[in-house]
């Protein structure tokens, strides 16, 4: 299991968030088949921020921020072992830049 939730302010748009395919995988312990991933990959969340005149307001102030916030929830197993479920914190920190105009 793997989930990314995001915490965004109310004028960003989150869209679906991207997972890549799964293999499937059969835990002899439980006698279950689950979605896993062996390898490394990639989770894609595209958001949009519309312009507006407050959001340029907010684009303009001196080193003005934007900080998204959420929530890597996962769950690891091994051939053995299925680990307790984890909520780990993420946050990404975006330097706002002024609209340029010509």
């Amino acid at each position: 299991m793997i989930r990314l939730r995001l915490n965004t302010p109310e004028f960003v748009q989150s869209h679906d968030t991207s997972y890549p395919a799964a293999e499937s995988y059969h835990f002899e312990p439980l006698d279950e088949t689950v979605p896993v991933y062996v390898e490394p990959f990639r989770i894609v969340q595209e958001i949009t921020i519309p312009m507006s005149p407050e959001i340029a307001a907010l684009a303009g102030e001196p080193d003005a921020r934007l900080t998204i916030e959420g929530t890597l929830e996962y769950q690891a197993c091994d051939d053995e072992i299925c680990y307790l479920p984890v909520d780990v914190p993420v946050s990404w920190e975006f330097e706002w830049r002024p609209l340029v105009r010509n």
